[in-house]
C-alpha cells in the first residue's frame, strides 16, 4: 500500500512539472510490477479455492483416514464426463416416468432416483465438458499435498510411513500394496469448470482396483461449496 501511494505521488509530481520523460519511465517500470502482482493474487485465489474444495472433501472422510501426500494428475476427463452424462440421462429418464406414469410401482422407484439425481439437471453445459477435455486431457505434473497443514486445521487424518513412500518409488506406481490402515485415500486430480463454479475431485482407495471415484461440488454464490455427488465414497 505504501509503495502504491509513493508511486502515484511520483506520477502527480511528474505531471505537475511537465516531466513527460519521467512519467513515461514510471509507467514503463510499473507495468511488469503490477502484472506480477496480479499473477501472484491470481495464484493466491487459486490456492484458496483448492483448499476450500479439499477441505469439504476431507471433512467427509472417516476419522483417521490415511491420506497420500501427492496429487498425481488424471488425464482422462472423458472418463468422468461420460459417467456424469450417464447420471444426467438416468435423471431425465426417471424424471419422465415420475411425471407421466400411472404405475405406482414404477413411480416409487423412478421418483426416488430422479430426486436423487436432480442436482445433475442443468449443472454442466457442453461448453463445460469441452473445457474439461481441452484442459485436463494432457498429462499434468505430480504436485505435493500438504497433509500436515490439514491435520493442524483439525482434520483427523493419518500420514503414511516412509516405508509406504519408499515402496511407491520402487513400484513406480501412484499407489502401493502396503497396508497401513483403512481407508487409505489417494487424490488423483481436481478439475474445475472455466468459471470455477464446479469442482470435481477424482480419488481412489489404495488396495482396490476399478474406476476412480469422483466427488462433485458446486460453488453457491461465492459463499460455500455444496456437495452434488459422491461416487464410490465410503463413509
Amino acid at each position: 500500500m505504501v509503495l502504491l501511494i509513493v508511486y502515484f505521488i511520483l506520477i502527480v509530481i511528474a505531471i505537475y512539472l511537465n516531466m513527460k520523460k519521467y512519467l513515461i519511465f514510471f509507467l514503463l517500470i510499473s507495468f511488469p510490477i503490477w502484472s506480477q502482482r496480479e499473477l501472484v493474487n491470481f495464484e493466491i485465489i487459486e490456492e484458496n479455492i483448492e483448499r476450500e474444495v479439499l477441505s469439504k472433501f476431507l471433512w467427509e472422510l472417516p476419522n483417521y483416514t490415511h491420506l497420500d501426500n501427492e496429487i498425481k494428475g488424471f488425464d482422462k476427463p472423458e472418463n468422468i464426463i461420460n459417467r456424469v452424462k450417464r447420471n444426467l440421462q438416468s435423471y431425465k429418464n426417471n424424471d419422465s416416468i415420475c411425471r407421466y406414469s400411472n404405475n405406482i410401482e414404477q413411480l416409487r422407484i423412478a421418483c426416488q432416483i430422479s430426486e436423487g439425481l436432480s442436482d445433475f439437471a442443468n449443472l454442466f453445459t457442453e461448453e463445460d465438458f469441452n473445457y474439461l477435455k481441452e484442459t485436463y486431457s494432457v498429462e499434468s505434473k505430480t504436485r505435493a499435498l500438504d497433509v500436515d497443514s490439514y491435520i493442524k486445521k483439525g482434520f483427523i487424518l493419518k500420514k503414511h510411513s516412509k516405508e509406504y513412500y519408499n515402496e511407491k518409488k520402487k513400484q513406480k506406481s501412484f499407489t502401493t500394496n502396503i497396508f497401513e490402515g483403512y481407508p487409505s485415500v489417494v487424490i488423483y486430480d481436481i478439475y474445475y469448470t472455466e468459471n470455477k463454479e464446479i469442482a470435481i475431485i477424482i480419488y481412489g482407495y489404495n488396495h482396490t482396483h476399478g474406476m476412480p471415484g469422483y466427488f462433485i461440488l458446486q460453488n453457491v454464490r461465492g459463499i460455500y461449496w455444496r456437495i452434488i455427488s459422491k461416487t464410490n465414497f465410503k463413509k
